[in-house]
C-alpha cells in the first residue's frame, strides 16, 4: 500500500520536537532528493533520521548518530506493520535538553512516523482495464454521467462523434448495453494501475 500524498506530523517530548514526514518514493534517487529538502529545511536540526521501502525488496534506514537501532529501524518498523511501500519517512529531532534513554529514542521515533501514517490517506495499487466507447451527441451527457459516477474518467476527445476514455475495474459492457440500447459498447484497449483509497485520515 502507499500514501496517496505528502504528511508531516510533530510533536514535542520532554523538550525534544521530533517532526515526521512521509514522502511517496519509488527510488533511491527520490529518497536522496527528499533527504536533501528536509535538511535544508531544518539546517540546525540535531538530527535528521530516515526510514524507507521501495517495492517489496529495497529498504534501509539511518539513526543518523542517534543510538544505534533507536531511529531508523523502530522507523522501518512502523512502515512494515502498515504494509506501506514506495515511502520514505524522514523525522526530524531539535533536542531539548533532556536525554530519553534508548527505550525512549526507539518510542519516539517510531511516534513520529505511526502519528504521520494517522493523517494520510493510504491507497492501495490494483490493475484495472482501459476502455474507449465512441458515442453521439444525443447520448455523451448521459455516458459521461455514467463514467464520473461508476468508473474513473480520462478524457473525452470531441469530433464528428465524441470519444470517451475511462479505466473500470469491472466490465462496463451490460452497463453501456442498456443506456444505449446496444448502440455503443466499450472497447478494451489496456491496462493501467489506479490506486484505490483504502483508509483515510483520522
Amino acid at each position: 500500500m502507499r500514501i496517496q500524498s505528502p504528511v508531516v506530523y510533530s510533536y514535542e517530548i520532554e523538550r525534544s520536537r521530533f517532526i515526521g514526514y512521509l514522502f511517496r518514493c519509488f527510488s533511491v534517487e527520490d529518497a536522496k532528493f527528499y533527504l536533501d529538502e528536509v535538511r535544508k529545511e531544518h539546517p540546525n536540526a540535531t538530527h535528521v533520521t530516515h526510514a524507507y521501502r521501495i517495492g517489496e525488496s529495497i529498504a534501509h534506514s539511518s539513526d543518523d548518530s542517534e543510538p544505534a537501532g533507536t531511529a531508523g529501524m523502530p522507523m522501518r518498523d512502523v512502515l512494515e506493520k502498515n504494509h506501506l511501500t514506495d515511502i520514505i519517512a524522514i523525522t526530524v529531532r531539535y533536542f531539548g535538553g533532556i536525554k530519553l534513554g534508548a527505550a525512549g529514542l526507539t518510542r519516539a521515533y517510531a511516534k513520529s512516523v505511526s502519528g504521520a501514517v494517522a493523517l494520510a490517506v493510504i491507497t492501495e495499487p490494483v490493475q484495472v482495464a482501459k476502455y474507449r466507447i465512441e458515442t453521439d451527441y444525443n447520448l455523451l451527457g448521459k455516458a459521461e454521467n455514467v463514467i464520473r459516477n461508476r468508473y474513473t474518467h480520462e478524457s473525452t476527445e470531441y469530433g464528428e462523434t465524441a470519444v470517451i476514455t475511462f479505466l473500470a475495474k469491472d466490465d462496463p459492457t451490460e452497463v453501456f448495453r442498456e443506456i444505449t440500447s446496444g448502440r455503443y459498447i466499450p472497447e478494451k484497449i489496456g491496462t493501467e494501475e489506479m490506486e484505490i483509497p483504502v483508509k483515510n485520515p483520522i
